[in-house]
């Protein structure tokens, strides 16, 4: 299996995981910060249901226009403005909101060329980065670090 391959599956498997996950909670410990500077588990949530499908929309372009930006920073208004919304939803609609991302995103992953996985963009801080490195660490390894961070926030 290509690496770029690879990302996809866990990709898949790891947003079905976290959507499965979150499921199981109930509205008490979705919510439930477990410190005053720690997201919850529907901030994650929320994050979680945005950003896979904004990286992969990005890695589509950059495979089509090698040198764009690609990236962004952690102050960024839609990764910020992602975090709150699923505020007063429950889990079940955040799993929904969780998978509909995450096939949007593998659908624009699997659109992408052999070709188009090498192309290089330029990373907000100015260094360059491969799609593909993109799509593992950004998006697949992201997703995994996510899904510790939910099973640990609610203990």
């Amino acid at each position: 299996m290509s690496s770029s391959e690879e990302a996809i599956a866990t990709t898949l498997a790891t947003g079905e995981a976290f959507a499965a996950f979150i499921e199981t909670l109930s509205d008490e410990a979705f919510h439930r910060r477990p410190e005053p500077e720690a997201w919850s588990a529907a901030e994650l949530s929320g994050h979680v249901a945005e950003f896979p499908a904004t990286f992969a929309r990005q890695c589509a372009l950059v495979a089509a226009e090698p040198g764009r930006a690609i990236g962004r920073n952690l102050d960024d208004p839609g990764r910020l403005a992602a975090i709150s919304t699923l505020e007063g939803r429950g889990p079940v609609e955040a799993a929904a909101a969780i998978r509909a991302t995450i096939a949007a995103a593998v659908e624009t992953l699997r659109s992408i060329p052999a070709a188009g996985w090498d192309a290089v963009g330029r990373q907000p801080d100015g260094s360059d980065v491969a799609v593909r490195v993109i799509a593992e660490w950004r998006i697949a390894g992201h997703l995994v670090m996510h899904l510790k961070q939910a099973r640990a926030a609610v203990g």
